[in-house]
């Protein structure tokens, strides 16, 4: 995909497409400041329709390869767009038309309260979820509304155009003009569109019995340490995604609205539930209807996270592991025996035949690094700057479909020079499909879940090997919270799997957010840290989550260092920030804020260094990370005019009181007409 320049920030774009992903629509890119699909070529060789996608990793891959692109939203079988053209050349009123018919068949404009955008020539974009596909039309409901359904798209909020000569396309921008929820849409207006096959019912059928008493207990322990929706900090999203892990415990719609307006979390003043930590607080419609959508449009059934615990015949679990044919040794048998050295699969990372953990927050790019691995170990090439050794692959991946995994090896293949179909790599792609391989009850007690023995045997065929697995939350069925049955699942399952086929497992997972605040990234309980021999993290910058860089460390390496690396995502593929590449960043960064000191200071705009009447670090971070593709933290800022000031390109002038005039703040120094 080639490259563009940035027009306008990319932040607010990123986050709005991020946000409709979340919701099921699919994102794909456009060209900078157009209407236009990139072209194949830049596609990978695809149209838009198999380009497009819902994956996070891939939205922010593009948005960081290419910050001044546009981007499409295309609704897929699940959601409609109206698009309420105001034209004055035409003299159509789309929006009018379409608050016509709302009045006609509804008794309020309610309707009209869903996302919406303004386009550049004055329309409306209106989002809508729906149960089933709707059809794509042009004026057939009235003139000046067309319907964008499953394969069509619109210009997504955030974006840019700019006038092309034969009038189709004006100068302007997608502004959000209602950030809401995105309401259902009106059956009087699926009936009037046409629309195609419903949703399958059986997606939403429970997969448990709800409401049982250990799933209620896990709901509230979850909402204790689960952080409060924040308005304008995405708390809308928030609350849809706090609904739906409720019911995926197996909780009834009901009972989650219970949960979430039950006391349960200790505050100054008395307990408080989680709605009321909220900032604001939901309204008991506004929490139905959060409520509502999260079982409506869930990804997965009702109970798809349960324990099972409940639902188990106790004479089918078992404490029974491989038989020990191990057994006490003397000193003198040890002193003469001889024994294999621990051994790395990839140097420093990756632990042989043993179980490694990869922790990371989802959009971090585990996936994409487990497979970079993947590629590294299959081919014998060195992954990033570590030795490889060379062994059969086998892949399991819970999310992602056989297209995308694809997309994603191809990348990496021509990043590194090899193959794909000459490579020893198996993925086995199964999304939407059970991949349990144990469920463990809270005393270590476990039973072999529906993919185990069907893993099994496709692992005695290929004999030892890497096997990868993505992720955790899809193998395993267990509280996570609680340290026997962690325990028991990466010593006893996953260390099972060493022992049976020789296999070395990478088992990627994510962590809670408490261990992500304290810097420990494991999730829920430490037995996460403490049952395996080695353990990765993989973290983004925390003052800029969708920036491409990345800090890969290893945390836990009981037969080997402790180790830290940065690293770039750039076009789908790992590699690694070089010293001398931080100190050519450090010297653009450095210049580029001068830039913009220059211009602030001849719009005596003052730039202050702590507290004072002008524009502090932060701000100034915030217009330079606005303005160039690179990021910069306050700390950054700081450090950077604090060099300015000492290479004489700056000078900081003191306030004083007894002039008014004179304000504290940067000015141009001695050596700033050198250039």
């Amino acid at each position: 995909m080639q490259s563009f320049a940035e027009p306008v920030p990319y932040s607010e774009r990123l986050s709005l497409a991020l946000m409709l992903a979340r919701q099921g629509f699919q994102i794909f890119p456009l060209r900078p400041n157009s209407k236009e699909p990139l072209s194949k070529a830049d596609m990978d060789g695809q149209g838009w329709k198999e380009y497009a996608t819902t994956d996070e990793g891939n939205i922010r891959e593009w948005f960081a390869f290419n910050p001044g692109m546009n981007y499409a939203v295309s609704p897929g079988a699940n959601a409609v767009v109206i698009d309420a053209d105001n034209d004055i050349r035409t003299g159509k009123d789309g929006e009018s038309e379409f608050r016509r018919l709302m009045a006609e068949h509804m008794s309020d404009e309610s309707g009209l309260k869903t996302f919406a955008v303004k386009t550049p020539r004055g329309g409306k974009h209106f989002y809508y979820m729906t149960t089933r596909s709707a059809s794509n039309s042009v004026s057939k409901l009235a003139s000046g509304i067309d319907v964008r359904g499953d394969g069509g798209y619109v210009v997504g909020p955030g974006c840019h155009t700019e006038a092309t000569p034969d009038g189709k396309t004006v100068t302007g921008e997608y502004v959000v003009i209602n950030d809401g929820t995105i309401l259902d849409a009106p059956e009087w207006l699926m009936s009037a569109i046409g629309a195609g096959q419903k949703r399958d019912p059986l997606a939403q059928v429970p997969l448990v019995e709800p409401d049982m008493p250990s799933a209620i207990e896990r709901g509230r322990e979850f909402l204790k340490a689960w952080p409060p929706a924040i308005q304008g900090e995405g708390g809308d999203h928030h609350t849809y995604v706090t609904a739906e892990r409720l019911k995926d415990f197996g909780l009834s719609e009901s009972k989650v609205i219970d949960l979430l307006t039950e006391e349960l979390i200790a505050a100054p003043d008395g307990m408080k539930s989680w709605n009321d930590c909220c900032d604001p607080p939901w309204s008991p419609g506004e929490l139905e209807i959060k409520v509502r959508n999260a079982f409506r449009y869930g990804k997965e059934p009702p109970g798809s996270r349960a324990s099972l615990i409940d639902m188990v015949d106790p004479t089918e679990w078992t404490n029974a592991t491989d038989d020990d044919e191990t057994g006490p040794v003397s000193a003198a048998k040890l002193a003469a025996g001889e024994y294999l050295p621990v051994e790395y699969v990839v140097e420093r990372l990756l632990m042989s035949g043993l179980v490694n953990l990869l922790h990371g927050d989802g959009g971090t790019g585990k996936t994409t690094f487990a497979l970079q691995i993947g590629v590294a170990v299959a081919s014998g090439h060195t992954l990033l700057d570590f030795a490889a050794k060379q062994m059969p692959v086998f892949v399991v991946v819970a999310e992602d479909d056989y297209g995308e995994t694809k997309k994603r090896l191809l990348r990496i293949c021509s990043a590194m020079g090899v193959g794909l179909e000459d490579l020893p790599l198996t993925v086995w792609a199964r999304p939407g499909q059970d991949c349990t391989l144990a469920v463990v009850d809270d005393t270590g007690a476990w039973k072999k879940g529906q993919f185990y023995d069907a893993l099994c045997a496709e692992l005695q065929k290929v004999g030892p090997c890497l096997l990868i697995l993505d992720s955790l939350a899809d193998i395993a069925v267990l509280d996570e919270m609680s340290r026997q049955p962690v325990n028991t699942f990466c010593k006893k399952v996953l260390g099972g799997f060493c022992k049976r086929f020789g296999c070395t497992v990478l088992a990627l997972g994510h962590p809670s957010k408490a261990s992500m605040a304290d810097g420990t990234y494991y999730s829920g309980t430490t037995a996460w840290n403490n049952a395996v021999r080695n353990r990765l993290t993989l973290e983004t910058p925390k003052e800029f989550p969708d920036a491409p860089s990345r800090t890969l460390k290893v945390p836990k390496a009981n037969y080997g260092p402790k180790y830290t690396v940065e690293l770039r995502l750039f076009d789908g593929v790992f590699s690694t920030v070089r010293e001398a590449d931080h100190m050519k960043r450090a010297e653009t960064q450095r210049e580029q804020l001068f830039t913009l000191m220059r211009e602030l200071i001849e719009k005596e705009s003052y730039v202050v260094r702590g507290n004072g009447s002008g524009l502090k670090a932060a701000a100034v971070a915030s217009q330079y990370n606005s303005r160039y593709s690179d990021h910069i933290t306050k700390r950054e800022v700081q450090e950077q005019l604090d060099e300015l000031e000492m290479r004489g390109k700056l000078k900081y002038v003191a306030s004083d009181k007894n002039r008014r005039d004179a304000r504290a703040g940067f000015r141009l120094g001695s050596a700033a007409t050198l250039n």
